[in-house]
């Protein structure tokens, strides 16, 4: 473990295994600690990071809304820190947000992005609406209760009994964010950019990998996204929710490996 001081934050960080880099960025309301169980396949053959993102985990956050550039930009600092040129990023959700902005402002850096169940496009209306109101919600002390129905969505629907011993750990990691960490993230999507010219433009292969039982990105919404980049590699888990990972680690894991051997094959 480390701690980096950023101009917006202390950022926390873990740094394991030798070999070429791969930085693992969580989603909204998690932490590094979501990725405990997952990350350990990958300690053997590759050097991992891990980030809280700030105002998430142990990172704080000094400002009342924190971009994804911004958080590109502490994901950066992390790096320079441990004397890291050449990544692979690996995005969930809003990991995902921020992977892409990485890739938008040190695209020299970048040897491939993975967006874990995440996309390259802003919010739509209804999303802005209900991210504006998590806000609200959130300020007025209400951060247990958007825990409570937000968290067992992640899942696919008839993965939620089944992985409850995993709802039960993601409702721990969210409920120890704090109120202004979750307001500055929540505002940072609210006011994120456009994304697909990112991955239009990108020298560096993309791999997005979907769930076909995602209730936070549905299958017809990530075909759009597909078919709009044929260019990029699409693992499809047919039977997880957000939250690949954990509904399908076996699967998960093979894909990412296989494309960290593809990104990492030019060194």
């Amino acid at each position: 473990m480390g701690v980096v001081r950023t101009t917006i934050g202390e950022v926390n960080f873990s740094d394991n295994g030798k070999g070429k880099a791969v930085v693992f960025l969580h989603g909204y309301l998690e932490s590094i600690e979501i990725w405990s169980d997952f990350v350990e396949t990958f300690y053997k053959k590759f050097r991992v990071v891990l980030v809280d993102l700030p105002g998430h985990g142990k990172s704080t956050v000094n400002n009342d809304s924190v971009s994804m550039d911004e958080m590109a930009n502490a994901v950066n600092e992390v790096l320079n820190h441990l004397g890291i040129s050449k990544v692979v990023l690996v995005g969930h959700s809003m990991g995902g947000y921020v992977t892409l902005a990485f890739a938008n402002r040190f695209p020299e850096k970048v040897k491939g992005i993975v967006l874990f169940h995440s996309h390259p496009n802003p919010d739509p209306p209804q999303k802005l609406a209900s991210r504006l109101s998590d806000i609200e919600k959130v300020s007025s002390g209400f951060l247990a209760k958007i825990v409570e129905a937000s968290i067992p969505n992640l899942y696919a629907n008839e993965n939620v009994k089944r992985f409850e011993e995993y709802v039960a750990r993601s409702k721990s990691i969210a409920l120890k964010t704090s109120a202004k960490g979750v307001v500055a993230a929540l505002s940072g999507m609210v006011n994120r950019d456009d994304r697909n010219d990112v991955i239009e433009r990108i020298s560096s292969p993309v791999l997005m990998i979907f769930g076909r039982k995602d209730n936070l990105i549905p299958s017809d919404a990530a075909e759009e996204i597909v078919q709009k980049h044929p260019a990029s590699r699409v693992c499809w888990l047919e039977n997880s929710g957000h939250m690949g990972f954990i509904e399908e680690r076996n699967q998960a894991t093979a894909a990412i490996a296989s494309f960290l051997t593809e990104a990492f094959d030019n060194d």
